[in-house]
């Protein structure tokens, strides 16, 4: 609908007689808003399906507080004696988590759809034709296995751009995507060194016998997915140890991020042809001044089995190279197994982008003509590292703080981020309220169970009541051992009411063991480790490192007993 902005603002409405433009903009929004009110009423509304409902008639299921779809299922009948109740019988669950009140239990607990529900009539509405055709799609599915999704090729891969680099300036990444820059020593190498490239070949032939054996023995780290996000690449790369002064290190930086990220060849086109037009490429812009090109292009890290031959390539061709002025390799032995450890990872898909998740958005266009999308990507850490670890240094004392005490303030931390965070985030404005989300929610719950009685009462709206969601599994804080990892360690497991509370208790009870997992630090421990160093053969190994596997369960199973507030239990990282 046109909304001429002269017409909109301007200072003559105030006119007796107003213009033939004024009276046909004022006769569009009355005519628009009369229409709007017409279709609104013909909406259904929530628990609007009539009583005598035909059996098998599709219908959306809300939560009780009729804000959320949780499920998309059947009317079966209205519950006899009673006005507010109802049966239906579930075919898809959107929510797994979501509690139905009147069976106390989360929609996951019924096992798989179709099954029977008891709820509140308002929580039902007839579903969507989208609706209709995921429940026909889910019951004709039904009894069929599920196969594992493969990616044969990342041309489908949601195309992304590189995320932030952290503002590190002690990295040798640091200044990857700055302008060429001619270093002093920059010289172009004349040799490899031997030792250095005996060493990689050997670490890298190492790594190659150890997949081979995990092949044979069926214990390959992929999967039918075979990307899982829980390393990201600035800091996986940041794992080498070279040094800023070696006259390769920008040329290798550079090499390994174009090799890493692959740039949609769409959006290279597009800014190619534009930077062709104003008398610039893009070889040029790249080799210049490449952070003005991340923005206008999507990037994808590629899948495992590619990346890993690229970066390994990348590892032999670059790692043994002398530095023209100093002679030294831009591989140590020690960057060769960081080398090794990062391929691992690769090989473990921790790197690759997962199929079939955008990680970039548009945010706008640029300002020049015809502008070219701008691109924001969510691969990043950026955000984390500034928005979060720094702000969580201020909401601790300097010193003098338990276990305990931390944990309740990393708790309350994290309470008021998210809230704070989510609302600016899905309004646009800052929060302004209290922080007790739990009397929110029994207030919710008590209006929402007055509903029926009052059907124009006060309701909270917006909020997403976390009593009516099964609570998830995961941790944050203190995480508690693996039982695998307690049992190979010889960990005895928690007592959860100790007769006496000492030693660090809480520690241990957060951890789910008997007594605290710590490092060593005692007077007592720094004793012991000295001693079993010198005798014991599990620690004192001749000509190699110590088993620490043994080690570890020779430390918890022998000496970290009745002595609760000097010896601690360990894993293998702390010793």
């Amino acid at each position: 609908m046109p909304k001429d902005k002269a017409i909109r603002i301007s200072d003559q409405w105030d006119n007796e007689v107003l213009s033939e433009d004024q009276v046909s903009y004022a006769a569009r929004d009355a005519y628009v808003s009369l229409q709007i009110y017409k279709k609104l009423k013909v909406l259904t509304e929530l628990g609007s399906v009539p009583e005598n409902a035909p059996p098998g008639f599709l219908v959306d299921i809300y939560q009780n507080d009729c804000q959320k779809l949780i499920a998309t299922g059947a009317w079966v009948s209205v519950v006899s004696d009673s006005t507010s109740m109802c049966t239906v019988e579930v075919k898809k669950i959107h929510v797994p988590a979501a509690i139905i009140e009147h069976h106390q239990c989360a929609l996951s607990t019924f096992g798989p759809p179709p099954f029977k529900i008891t709820c509140r009539w308002k929580q039902i509405h007839p579903a969507s034709m989208e609706d209709i055709q995921v429940a026909e799609m889910s019951s004709s599915l039904q009894g069929e296995t599920e196969s594992t999704t493969e990616v044969s090729d990342n041309s489908d891969l949601p195309e992304k751009t590189i995320e932030n680099i952290p503002n590190d300036e002690s990295s040798w990444l640091a200044d990857v995507d700055d302008g060429l820059v001619m270093e002093s020593n920059s010289k172009t190498p004349t040799a490899s060194d031997e030792t250095s490239k005996n060493t990689g070949e050997r670490i890298l032939v190492e790594l190659q016998n150890e997949t081979l054996e995990k092949h044979v023995a069926g214990k390959e780290t992929g999967s039918g997915i075979p990307s899982r996000v829980l390393k990201d690449a600035w800091h996986a790369f940041d794992m080498l140890t070279i040094s800023k002064s070696h006259g390769l290190r920008k040329e290798f930086a550079r090499a390994l991020r174009d090799a890493l990220f692959i740039v949609n060849p769409s959006d290279k086109a597009k800014v190619d042809a534009r930077l062709k037009s104003e008398g610039s490429s893009w070889e040029e812009k790249l080799k210049y001044h490449p952070k003005s090109l991340w923005p206008l292009v999507r990037r994808t890290i590629p899948p495992p089995k590619y990346l890993y031959k690229i970066v390994e390539a990348l590892f032999k061709t670059y790692g043994p190279l002398k530095d023209a002025t100093t002679g030294q390799p831009l591989f140590t032995a020690a960057t060769w197994k960081s080398a090794k450890s990062i391929l691992k990872l690769i090989e473990a898909g921790y790197l690759s982008d997962p199929p079939g998740i955008p990680l970039y958005y548009e945010v706008g266009r640029d300002r020049k003509e015809n502008g070219l999308p701008v691109w924001h990507c969510m691969r990043g850490t950026n955000t984390t590292e500034g928005g979060v670890h720094h702000s969580i240094r201020a909401a601790f004392p300097d010193s003098c703080i338990s276990a305990r005490h931390a944990d309740n303030l990393l708790s309350i931390f994290q309470l008021h981020h998210n809230i704070t965070v989510g609302t600016r985030n899905s309004t646009g404005k800052e929060y302004d309220g209290h922080f007790d989300i739990w009397m929110i929610d029994q207030l919710q719950i008590l209006a929402e169970r007055m509903r029926d009685k009052v059907p124009r009462s006060f309701e909270i709206r917006g909020w997403i009541n976390g009593s009516m969601y099964a609570p998830t599994k995961e941790v944050s804080g203190i995480l508690p051992i693996p039982e695998e990892i307690r049992f190979k360690s010889a960990m005895q497991p928690v007592i959860p009411e100790p007769p006496v509370k000492k030693g660090h208790w809480y520690l241990a009870l957060c951890q789910n063991t008997k007594y605290a997992v710590m490092s060593i630090h005692t007077v007592a421990e720094k004793q012991l480790f000295s001693k079993l160093m010198r005798e014991h053969p599990a620690f004192n190994q001749e000509n190699q490192d110590p088993d620490w596997k043994k080690a570890v369960v020779v430390w918890n199973g022998n000496h970290a007993k009745g002595n609760e507030n000097e010896i601690f239990y360990k894993v293998c990282s702390l010793v």
